[in-house]
């Protein structure tokens, strides 16, 4: 069978000439034909049939596009034009400029009915605030306006949009206003802890998804995120994705006490948010009536000032709509247990922090509906029975937690007998999430088993640093090299030719946070001498079929990575990863972590 790329190279037009010069160019289109009327050709095919096609292979892989606009004059304005699907946009100050002369670009091609979503990137608080008419027009000239204020009048034009991703809340009222009776979902992230404009989603029918991530020192504070969070979700009817972590800092110098007056929404006489269909409430200051005999020793369980009956969990789980459910992600126990019988769509689970494990193998072993999605932090704590009970219906499993200063990590790591049975018992696992243990050798038994799920497309190990109390350095060293053996060897074992794995991830090491109190300077060497690769397979047929892939450091630059492929000589620093010298990042990358002597020593 030809592949898609062999399709279209029967479309190709004869290469022109080409010109050297510095003016922009238009290509005028052409009708279409095919160079060989023998062969099959997709320009045999109607526009609505190609345009489709077209965006798969979108989806699939973008930078495919590139290929396709080659092809012919008609095919680069489709691919343009379907390009276009997905925008992304930074609307802050320093790129202003950048952002206000592609948008013109756009508008200019007529390009813009082509735009389905906007993932705004950065936003200033500034350019949110509206911007004074000028010349009694209220748009502005296109010449003189902010960047905010060109997207608002250029958000009219485009009639395909159906997504807007937002940063964060200061989303301003005007583009509100423009969105308002469209069929537009709206996805914020209220994650900025400076300030707090959540009061501006209220009464907002365009929001679908609202994810928030904000921290309290004090009750007062938490309550001016709970107080517009529950207007918000009263009022928004839409809403069918949420997420919040609203929670005292997890790390600093200070301490702070746990309030004794009650700060969160505090829902009561059945009121409720609309029915969701995601729900990830990784931190949130749950709370019970207060009692007699209750003290200021009783763990803070209850709260001066609540306003329900009995416990805020109950409260929830008798009163909130859960048939539409699809997702959860919670770290309550009471809660999971409580919702357990009330989840008849549940397809995907999250369980990694809830305590005890005790109420995590409850969960898994007695939700009424098999499961496509299991997270939990390790094998213990979900029971191997828990899995395998949901069978068939399993396409995605994780068992991974962050490594600690004072527990042996790898003894906690799945073995080679439990995902045997898993492989055996669930045969449709596409991605699959796991810790591995090593013991001064690859760990093949565990490898020649992953390799022989029958589905898997996507794997994710970590491997331990070796972090436990008078723990050395785990080896055999994860470098750069070592990842492509790996997925080569993966690859090369799978009994079906040629393998389904299209992507390997390993991480070396996954340090916890630093936690409360000042750290020492050993408390960073994890941080340093951690590091993520990517092994990913072409989405070319032909080259895939060939076996090419491309290896990478997700979090380090393009110069650095064609170092360490080998496609250059020299690496010169780049200064750009954080708080760390991508210099060292790169050591690491190619030669494996330093251990804690030479770690100490070399700093």
């Amino acid at each position: 069978m030809s592949s898609i790329f062999d399709i279209f190279n029967q479309s190709r037009q004869p290469d022109l000439p080409l010109k050297h010069n510095t003016e922009r160019i238009e290509i005028p289109t052409r009708r279409l034909v095919a160079q060989d009327a023998a062969n099959p050709s997709i320009v045999s095919l109607g526009h609505d049939l190609i345009v489709m096609i077209l965006q798969v292979l979108q989806d699939a892989h973008p930078p495919s596009m590139r290929s396709v606009k080659q092809v012919s004059s008609n095919f680069h304005h489709l691919a343009a034009y379907i390009a276009c699907n997905t925008l992304k946009l930074d609307l802050s100050l320093k790129a202003s400029v950048a952002t206000s002369d592609r948008l013109l670009r756009l508008e200019q091609r007529g390009l813009l009915a082509a735009i389905h979503r906007i993932e705004v990137t950065a936003t200033d608080d500034e350019l949110a605030q509206p911007m004074p008419p000028s010349n009694g027009n209220h748009f502005a000239k296109q010449d003189d306006c902010k960047v905010m204020y060109l997207m608002r009048r250029l958000l009219l034009l485009m009639t395909g949009l159906t997504d807007l991703h937002w940063p964060n809340e200061s989303i301003s009222p005007a583009t509100l206003a423009i969105l308002k009776g469209r069929a537009v979902r709206l996805h914020v992230k209220a994650d900025s802890y400076a300030t707090n404009n959540l009061d501006r989603l209220i009464d907002c029918s365009n929001l679908h998804s609202l994810s928030v991530h904000q921290n309290y020192a004090s009750a007062r504070d938490c309550l001016k995120i709970t107080g517009p969070l529950k207007a918000v979700l009263l009022s928004c009817k839409n809403l069918r994705h949420l997420s919040f972590d609203i929670s005292q800092p997890s790390s600093g110098c200070v301490v702070y006490s746990v309030p004794t007056e009650y700060c969160g929404m505090g829902f009561v006489d059945g009121e409720k948010p609309p029915a969701l269909e995601s729900l990830n409430v990784y931190s949130y200051p749950f709370r019970r009536q207060q009692e007699d005999g209750d003290d200021d020793d009783d763990d803070y369980q209850f709260s001066v000032g609540y306003p329900g009956r009995g416990t805020e969990q109950e409260y929830w789980i008798e009163n909130f709509d859960w048939s539409r459910l699809r997702v959860l992600e919670v770290n309550d126990a009471s809660l999971a247990l409580g919702l357990m019988s009330k989840l008849p769509m549940l397809e995907e689970v999250s369980l990694k922090h809830v305590y005890p494990p005790a109420a995590i193998k409850e969960f898994y072993s007695g939700v009424p509906t098999s499961l496509k999605s299991i997270e939990a932090q390790k094998l213990s704590s979900v029971g191997l029975a828990g899995i395998v009970r949901h069978g068939s219906a399993l396409r995605k499993l994780q068992l991974h937690q962050h490594e600690g200063w004072n527990r042996d990590w790898k003894e906690e790591a799945i073995d080679n007998s439990s995902l045997m049975k898993v492989r055996d018992e669930c045969p449709f696992i596409e991605e699959l999430h796991l810790d591995i243990g090593r013991s001064g050798e690859w760990p093949f038994d565990i490898l020649d088993t992953i390799a022989t799920f029958p589905a898997l497309r996507s794997l994710t190990i970590w491997l331990e640093l070796g972090m436990g109390k008078d723990e050395e350095l785990a080896t055999p060293k994860v470098t750069f090299s070592s990842v492509e053996d790996i997925f080569k060897y993966l690859r090369q074992r799978s009994p079906t030719q040629p393998s389904k794995l299209r992507e390997l991830q390993v991480y070396s090491g996954s340090p916890p946070g630093l936690g409360h109190g000042y750290p020492s300077a050993m408390a960073f060497w994890p941080q340093y001498n951690s590091m993520h690769f990517r092994c990913s397979l072409s989405e070319r047929d032909d080259e895939a079929a060939l076996g090419i892939y491309t290896t990478e450091c997700p979090e380090l630059g393009a110069q650095a990575n064609e170092y360490l492929r080998g496609e250059r000589e020299t690496f010169t620093p780049s200064g750009e990863y954080g708080f760390m010298d991508d210099t060292e990042q790169v050591e690491v990358a190619k030669d494996g972590p330093k251990s804690r002597d030479e770690w100490k020593a070399h700093y």
